[in-house]
This record gives structure tokens, C-alpha cells and sequence, in this order.
């Protein structure tokens, strides 16, 4: 993961933010809708694998539609344990998937690194990515 955040530093400033885990998913709710009020202008990407599939291009272009629209910033969501409550689920700008099978945290931290570097080596036209050779 550090690979992958080291080499996302030359296009974007990653910043982890690990809100605490709480039994009850609705305190975690509220830590979490607390915090996207008073940052209203990032826009919210929930992982779920009830989300919509991306393939690499699909990332790099929604990324690059947020870039050209003037968002500064996109947060990433990786739920715990007890998954999102509903008012998460409506407030987050996209739900998207990393795969169909549930992934422990570590591991989707890792392939969500993996993926926006494979993304914004897209955009910046960084041959890291070789869809199609």
C-alpha cells in the first residue's frame, strides 16, 4: 500500500482519515455525516460490493469528470464490519464495487491504492496501465 500512496504523491495528496469503530453502526452514522456537513465540497465515494463495476477506464474517467468540474477532493468509504446505514447510503455521491466477494479492510485499502494509481496513471498518461497490450 505504501508503493501505491508514495507513487499517487505525484498526482494527488492521499490522506487517510479512520474514523473509530463503534458496535452500533449508527454511531458511526453519525461520526460520518457529522464530518461530510462541515466538508461539503469533497464528493463521497462509497466501496461496496453492492456497487456499480468500474473497469479501469470507467475510475480514470469518473475521476477525471470530478477533476474537470472542480473537485478538489474525493473521500473514499470503506465500511466496518456493520456495513453503512441508509442515511450513508443516500448521502455518498457514488457507490461503486472493488469486486463481488466482501474484502477485509486491509485488503480493500490495498486495492483501492492500486486502482486510483492505476487511474491517474491513465489520466496523466503514465504507461503503468496497458489495457489492451
Amino acid at each position: 500500500m505504501d508503493y501505491y500512496l508514495r507513487n499517487l504523491g505525484a498526482w494527488a495528496t492521499p490522506i487517510e482519515i479512520e474514523f473509530k469503530a463503534s458496535d452500533r453502526k449508527e454511531i458511526e452514522a453519525d461520526t460520518l455525516l457529522t464530518w461530510m456537513c462541515k466538508n461539503p465540497r469533497v464528493s463521497v465515494v462509497l466501496l461496496s460490493e453492492e456497487g456499480r463495476s468500474l473497469a479501469t477506464l470507467g475510475w480514470s474517467e469518473w475521476i477525471r469528470t470530478q477533476m474537470t468540474a472542480g473537485t478538489s477532493e474525493i473521500a473514499w468509504l470503506i465500511g466496518g464490519t456493520n456495513g453503512f446505514t441508509p442515511e450513508i447510503r443516500r448521502e455518498v455521491k457514488l457507490t461503486l464495487s472493488l469486486g463481488a466477494q466482501t474484502l477485509g479492510h486491509e485488503i480493500a485499502r490495498l486495492v483501492l491504492c492500486e486502482q486510483l494509481y492505476r487511474a491517474m496513471s491513465v489520466i496523466h498518461g503514465h504507461p503503468y496501465h496497458r489495457e489492451g497490450n
